[in-house]
């Protein structure tokens, strides 16, 4: 006879099962009462609301008309928030529609003066004291969402900001300031996604958040809100900011943005390289982490400028990280006679103990080994080194020597480096991954680990180790 099914669901606790339902879209959690007597209040007292339209796209199908929907999640709406019993601290917003509903939804009619459902959410006494607010609308008919006109519009003014806490916001393109003296006393967190909101807006935001200390800027623009010479944020409790396929108005025009960040401990940039060389960060010795992206390189752009910008920027990191989606040789620093006061005076990376380096190579330029050997000596302290390198084409084999030139110098006059995780793809028997694992295999005497990822040929089982060597070896 077989063995009685087991209720584990059941088996939860109330609270586990309150914060399952905390993220779950509002019409599935309140189905969810006629599962029995017990189920009746655990979605009323999650704490959250979270409106989402694809639930009734679901529910009742896409035959429906324009209005037929907007009435429909309106209702939901009011009915989700009137349910809730206890008070609500997340509340989210997801529309995903065409562009017909997705008018209704979320942009004002100019015939009528009636709110948006955005703001009837944000209006409703049961969202007085939410601390965490998402808002992501999705035109689902529009190919280019970057330049599209019909996004919503959302001011700041419509936020509860004695309780917000977490703030996330996607597609918006015209947010507003909320009025001078409003204040955002719990605001740690503001993550803007493919929004456009004016330099000024953003600025006066961050002014009124004094304990704001994560803000993340993905995907969209800033239009320079006040005339100026060049563009200035002013972030004094930010401690991580995130700078993601972002642009500002006069950047085409060559102007700096100046960013004044004194408690940063942590930055990450997404982009083009010519356009964070029009950054000014002006951060404090509290730095601790940097990652960089690089998506785009202007061939032609002088190899120390690179250096420039990271030398004298973020000399004082601990974990340094670079992505570079151009060929590494970009970066190679070949007459040292050239280089400039920073690099000739040996002001290097003397803080890294974590160096991450993620490129790719080409077939008919040999300076990739310069390069990685750049990076290598201008870390002295690095104890943890991972590098990713991937092949554009087949690559010679005569540039092992470039490798060790630059690279030789750190393994003679320093013993710090301890872990090496390699990975490439084997393109040919001599490609650059194969030399790298190689030399590092003949420098492991010094080194406590060394992994390399080589896909499934498992190199490293044929290959030769010093009889002296004490590293752990992985692949």
């Amino acid at each position: 006879m077989a063995a009685a099914a087991v209720d584990r669901l059941s088996a939860l606790a109330d609270d586990v099962l309150r914060r399952v339902l905390y993220f779950a879209p509002a019409k599935e959690g309140a189905s969810t009462a006629v599962l029995s007597r017990r189920w009746r209040s655990l979605w009323r007292t999650s704490g959250a609301v979270n409106l989402d339209l694809r639930s009734y796209h679901r529910a009742h199908g896409s035959d429906n008309t324009s209005y037929d929907i907007y009435k429909l999640f309106l209702g939901g709406i009011q009915a989700a928030l009137a349910a809730t019993d206890g008070p609500v601290t997340r509340l989210t917003f997801h529309a995903e529609v065409d562009r017909h509903v997705f008018m209704l939804l979320v942009n004002h009619d100019g015939e009528r003066e009636q709110p948006t459902l955005i703001e009837v959410a944000l209006a409703h006494p049961a969202a007085r004291h939410v601390e965490e607010v998402r808002i992501a609308a999705i035109d689902t008919s529009c190919l280019q969402p970057a330049h599209h006109e019909y996004y919503y519009c959302l001011s700041f003014a419509s936020l509860l900001s004695e309780s917000l806490r977490d703030l996330h916001i996607v597609n918006c393109t015209n947010l507003t300031p909320a009025p001078p003296g409003t204040v955002f006393p719990r605001l740690t967190a503001v993550r803007l996604q493919g929004c456009r909101v004016s330099l000024s807006c953003l600025q006066d935001t961050i002014d009124a958040a004094p304990q704001l200390v994560n803000l993340h800027l993905e995907s969209s623009s800033f239009p320079a809100g006040r005339t100026t010479l060049n563009d200035q944020l002013v972030c004094p409790t930010v401690t991580e900011l995130s700078f993601e396929d972002c642009s500002w108005a006069s950047a085409e025009e060559g102007a700096m943005l100046e960013l004044h960040l004194p408690s940063l401990r942590c930055f990450r940039y997404k982009g083009h390289f010519h356009q964070v060389t029009l950054m000014k960060p002006q951060v404090s010795s509290s730095l601790v982490r940097t990652d960089l992206h690089f998506t785009g390189y202007t061939y032609g752009e002088e190899s120390k400028i690179f250096w420039q910008f990271l030398i004298r920027n973020f000399h004082m990191v601990k974990v340094l990280k670079l992505k570079l989606d151009f060929p590494l040789q970009q970066i190679a620093l070949p007459d040292k006679k050239e280089q400039d006061d920073d690099l000739s005076r040996n002001i290097l990376f003397h803080n890294v103990e974590h160096l991450e380096l993620d490129g790719c190579y080409g077939p008919a330029i040999q300076m990739e080994g310069v390069a990685i050997g750049d990076l290598l000596h201008s870390c002295p302290a690095v104890r943890d080194l991972h590098l990713k390198v991937i092949p554009i084409a087949s690559m010679p084999s005569s540039f092992r020597s470039s490798v060790e030139t630059q690279a030789q110098l750190d393994f003679d006059k320093s013993s710090s480096l301890r872990r090496v995780s390699l990975q490439f793809r084997v393109a040919e028997p001599n490609c650059l991954g194969f030399q790298l694992a190689k030399f590092f295999a003949e420098k492991s005497q010094v080194l406590e680990e060394l992994h390399v990822d080589d896909g499934s040929h498992k190199m490293c089982e044929h290959m030769n180790w010093k009889q002296d060597s004490h590293a752990k070896v992985q692949s």
